[in-house]
């Protein structure tokens, strides 16, 4: 059972990396890279200043 989990948090750590990527490429917006990394939009935004502090977030 232990196996399932770990293969789980590949699984998770994976979309997470793609969403970021496709994101930073402008091949997705910021929603569909929430949808794909199956995280909340504040965590996802902060994973993506982590990895290029240039990105800039303007919030309504």
């Amino acid at each position: 059972m232990a196996e399932n989990s770990v293969k789980k948090d590949i699984i998770n750590q994976k979309r997470v990396e793609i969403a970021v990527q496709l994101y930073l490429k402008n091949k997705i917006s910021l929603g569909k890279a929430v949808e794909i990394a199956g995280i909340n939009r504040i965590d996802l935004m902060n994973l993506i200043r982590e990895r290029d502090p240039s990105v800039i977030f303007y919030t309504y």
